[in-house]
């Protein structure tokens, strides 16, 4: 079946100066590889532009045409406007294609490999309806539709369950670092009282031009308090910034955009990191995981919003890291936070680990009904 045979696109438009929609969404509200929309925007809030006249109706699938390599796919839940870069999709006939089995298709690796195929141009590629309205695939009967929908959509809601648990425990580790790190402002403690920042530097006269070297960039952190494999050079072939030792326990804060928390902690071995890192060595072991999980806070992201310099790179001096101050509450002790921290964070991992299980089962599934890679 080609899926403009039975999908159709639909653009029935808003008179902007006369309507009562309350909500629209934009192309940032729609998260990759989820089919739920937890974000969108208010009417009256915000500025919207001129292009978000496309209406849509609860039930409707809502598909990012730009740059679909990201799968932005979602299931709108309520009725309300987009742009005209967002294509609104139903099937045709719900005796031959059901709503509700429609987003698993455009889910597939297959789907998407298509996409990609056909996207025009290169700065920002984009499809347009025609394109995949030649998508080809093989479309079951109406109960074989609904058994694995009602499949699909069961791993789905496990994977919903997963992503509240992780939304709920993240909440928790935030009020527990606001309550155990800010909570008394007559006991303050400054990072630069907790930790030396860049203790060591090396240059080519000090280690050698044809040394190895282990190269930690801002790159390597994969996501937050995760490293990725480090890079290997000649010290003479490194980058120019390849230039501040860590060591096991050290703490890599990114100085450049510290919003993203490009954080993570040395496990073990020794690592030539690069200059965009301030790397924090703490002076008793115990102060280690205190001062990395503030990181995390809500009130180190303020801070950083607050004392940030540049606009193309904004980013925070190490001396205004030094001024972050904590504030303990006299009847907790150092050793018991590292205590709670660690066993919060051991929960953390494991949710996390779960979520990510649970995603790779509905994507698997996804791919053996419809084909794909995985």
């Amino acid at each position: 079946m080609k899926f403009g045979d039975v999908v159709e696109e639909l653009k029935e438009e808003v008179d902007r100066s006369n309507h009562s929609f309350e909500y629209y969404v934009a192309g940032e509200h729609m998260n990759s590889n989820d089919l739920h929309l937890v974000n969108y925007g208010v009417f009256g809030d915000d500025y919207v532009g001129p292009a978000f006249k496309r209406i849509f109706r609860k039930g409707h699938v809502l598909y990012g045409s730009r740059r679909t390599y990201l799968k932005k796919i979602a299931i709108a839940e309520f009725d309300g406007i987009t742009s005209n870069t967002t294509f609104v999709l139903k099937t045709k006939s719900e005796d031959n294609l059901l709503q509700r089995f429609l987003p698993f298709i455009m889910m597939s690796d297959k789907f998407t490999e298509h996409s990609i195929q056909e996207s025009r141009g290169s700065v920002n590629p984009y499809i347009v309806f025609s394109d995949i309205a030649k998508y080809e695939f093989l479309l079951p009967p109406i109960d074989e539709q609904k058994r694995i929908a009602e499949v699909l959509w069961a791993a789905d809601e496990d994977l919903m369950t997963k992503e509240r648990l992780n939304s709920s425990i993240n909440t928790f580790y935030l009020a527990y670092l606001n309550e155990a790190l800010f909570s008394n402002s007559n006991n303050p403690i400054s990072f630069g009282e907790i930790a030396d920042f860049n203790v060591e530097t090396i240059s080519e006269k000090k280690i050698g031009a044809d040394t190895e070297i282990d190269y930690i960039d801002i790159s390597t952190i994969i996501e937050p308090k995760i490293i990725g494999k480090p890079k290997k050079y000649k010290f003479k072939d490194a980058p120019s910034r390849a230039r501040r030792m860590a060591y096991s326990g050290d703490i890599l804060i990114s100085t450049v955009r510290p919003n993203l928390k490009a954080f993570a902690i040395i496990q073990d071995g020794n690592y030539v990191v690069s200059t965009g890192f301030a790397v924090a060595t703490v002076r008793e072991k115990v102060w280690g995981a205190i001062l990395f999980h503030a990181l995390f806070s809500d009130k180190f992201n303020t801070y950083c919003e607050n004392n940030v310099m540049g606009t193309n790179y904004p980013a925070i001096s190490v001396e205004a890291l030094k001024k972050f101050t904590l504030s303990i509450p006299y009847n907790l002790e150092p050793e018991h936070i590292e205590v709670k921290l660690k066993a919060i964070e051991k929960s953390m991992e494991i949710v996390r680990f779960n979520k990510i299980k649970s995603k790779c089962v509905l994507q698997n599934l996804i791919n053996y009904y419809f084909g794909g890679t995985n």
